[in-house]
């Protein structure tokens, strides 16, 4: 059983690295892509608003359907969304005249990636669910090293070989992923149910209802998560405005990666001492801590110093929130709870890309930051009201 779990644990590791290299590539270098494709900042936002209003409407059905007993697998609807995300990746690949065809397939790639998030996110917990005793936190760390080490190659390769590289980078992983996701040992879960109300999944309403304060805890990730978002997908222009290149700005995004990586590996014996909804109020003020910061430093060197609050804003609260869905509800919900959590991230994006385009082409980087301080400050405050009461 041991060699199992370790099994186990090692298939996941390398599908938590391809997931988010990918993600962070789409993401966190949207600016650089599409800045290069001759788009701008406002332009940008819309696209990835707009992607995101869509994943949100799209997460929660498909979690919904998952839920269902005669519903397909977890692993079944991320097998079916990877290899949608190969061919629309691959297309990216080229310059187009027309900026239109850009925007479709970066905005297309934005929304399949979203959806899988949930099943990605299930997969794990489902396992958990099912006996296996596999380790989040640590193929979390595992994604985190490769992210950073990918980020430094990017930023080089950008510098050598332009933008069409990160688009390469997202088709290779996605091919990695369908490979790795193939071959993890997977099979949906049968519960054994005496009730209608077990059996029957239920509507967006009637689970507002049942979990009333973890509802209320989906406005404040989702304000944590705006504030993560703007500084995020902006990346390249809060980079920029400190004086960083493209070479610079990889460099600054993998350190943040790297900075994950003793959270993400002590994850676990951090649950050891205190629940999951605790660390969701920690991750709070780190948020915080790190947008504040931004605002204040002047210079790329500091921006890179800064990155090291990675570690306890967004490496504790993608890692906690797993576990804090879980332990909210019953195992016949977690799969909508999941897909309702991932929903707080799109929704973020969509309001979050609306503002942070629009702002930066009009008010600047330092207005831009200033809202994610303040929306991250609400947001915690509001976490720590709903986790109190659950």
């Amino acid at each position: 059983m041991g060699k199992r779990i370790s099994e186990l644990t090692k298939k996941y590791s390398f599908s938590q690295a391809y997931y988010w290299i990918a993600f962070m590539v789409t993401m966190e270098f949207s600016g650089m892509y599409l800045n290069g494709h001759g788009i701008s900042n406002t332009l940008i936002g819309i696209l990835l608003a707009i992607s995101g209003a869509i994943s949100a409407i799209l997460q929660p059905f498909f979690g919904t359907l998952a839920d269902r007993p005669s519903g397909k697998s977890v692993k079944t609807y991320l097998l079916f969304f990877t290899c949608l995300l190969i061919p629309v990746s691959a297309v990216l690949l080229f310059q187009y005249k027309q900026i239109g065809l850009t925007l479709l397939f970066y905005g297309l790639t934005i929304i399949l990636l979203q959806i899988a998030t949930t099943f990605h996110n299930a997969l794990a917990t489902e396992s958990i669910n099912q006996g296996h005793q596999l380790n989040i936190g640590f193929t979390r760390g595992i994604a985190s090293l490769a992210c950073g080490l990918i980020s430094f190659v990017l930023g080089a390769s950008v510098e050598r070989f332009g933008v069409t590289s990160l688009a390469f980078c997202i088709m290779v992983m996605m091919l990695c992923y369908l490979f790795n996701i193939k071959r993890f040992p997977f099979s949906k879960t049968t519960y054994i149910t005496k009730t209608k109300e077990n059996t029957d999944t239920i509507g967006m309403l009637s689970f507002f209802k049942k979990y009333p304060s973890f509802s209320l805890s989906l406005i404040g990730c989702t304000c944590l998560y705006f504030s993560y978002i703007l500084m995020m997908n902006f990346s390249y222009q809060i980079a920029s405005s400190k004086g960083a290149n493209s070479m610079q700005t990889g460099i600054i995004v993998g350190i943040a990666a790297l900075a994950e990586l003793p959270v993400m590996f002590g994850f676990f014996k951090m649950m050891k001492k205190k629940p999951a909804g605790f660390w969701v109020m920690v991750s709070g003020g780190f948020f915080v801590i790190k947008s504040f910061s931004s605002l204040l430093v002047k210079t790329a060197v500091g921006l890179s110093l800064i990155q090291l609050f990675q570690m306890f804003s967004w490496a504790l609260l993608s890692l906690a929130v797993v576990y804090f869905v879980n332990d909210c509800m019953e195992e016949t919900d977690t799969i909508k709870g999941q897909g309702y959590m991932a929903s707080t991230y799109t929704i973020a994006i969509v309001i979050a890309s609306l503002i942070g385009g629009f702002v930066i082409d009009h008010f600047g980087i330092s207005c831009l930051l200033l809202i994610a301080t303040v929306v991250s400050g609400i947001g915690t405050v509001i976490n720590i009201v709903s986790i109190h009461r659950l």
